[in-house]
């Protein structure tokens, strides 16, 4: 039997399977929130094909890792994806709602207010699920790069029990740490180690609390 016209690629390591997955998250991540700040209907379907990719990501790589987290990432897509579909159906039925509504209110004996409100039914529910594919897609981002953490506050040497905001500059307390220095955090993957930033990409120092006199 013929070998398979496999490429280089076929060589590299199996953990380059995970570094796909992640990469196919990010971009859903990234795209619906760009989705779900501008409202364009081409950028949702474009985040919902982003979905679907990250979902098959994830079913092509549980073979492999033999876990039970890549078929629960599978599953969470899967959801995102139905979402993301129940939001298309409907802005397409409050689009229909919009143009019956217009013709009813020219027409004798017709009641376009019924329609309107059918409409703000629609577009109320367009919007709620909308927002919900979103916390969805961060969820399941947070989950898959934090690990065994809990929350967002665990760091390698403690994990965070205070903190405080001076000016712009947050400042966050961690126990376990050696005097005032820069901690690492685990962020988005098991094996990299990055420095944790703030919303506005600042850097966030990790520091021992002064032991009560």
């Amino acid at each position: 039997m013929a070998e398979p016209p496999l490429t280089s690629r076929a060589d590299k390591s199996v953990s380059q399977l995970g570094k796909m997955v992640k990469r196919a998250e990010r971009k859903v991540s990234k795209r619906l929130s760009q989705a779900n700040t501008s409202g364009d209907f081409e950028e949702l379907h474009s985040a919902r094909k982003a979905a679907k990719r990250a979902r098959y990501a994830a079913e092509l790589v549980e073979p492999v890792t033999g876990g039970k987290s890549s078929r629960k990432l599978a599953n969470r897509y899967q959801g995102l994806q139905d979402l993301m579909g129940e939001h298309q159906d409907s802005l397409v039925s409050a689009e229909l709602l919009r143009r019956l509504g217009a013709k009813a209110g020219t027409t004798r004996g017709e009641n376009g207010f019924s329609f309107g409100i059918l409409y703000e039914r629609e577009q109320q529910r367009a919007l709620a699920v909308r927002e919900q594919a979103h916390r969805e897609a961060a969820g399941t981002a947070d989950r898959r790069g934090q690990g065994s953490r809990r929350g967002h506050h665990r760091v390698r040497h403690g994990r965070i029990r205070h903190h405080r905001v001076v000016g712009r500059e947050p400042e966050f307390q961690a126990g376990g740490l050696g005097g005032r220095r820069e901690a690492t955090a685990l962020l988005g993957c098991r094996s990299g180690r990055r420095r944790l930033r703030g919303r506005a990409g600042r850097r966030i120092e990790y520091f021992q609390p002064p032991k009560a006199q």
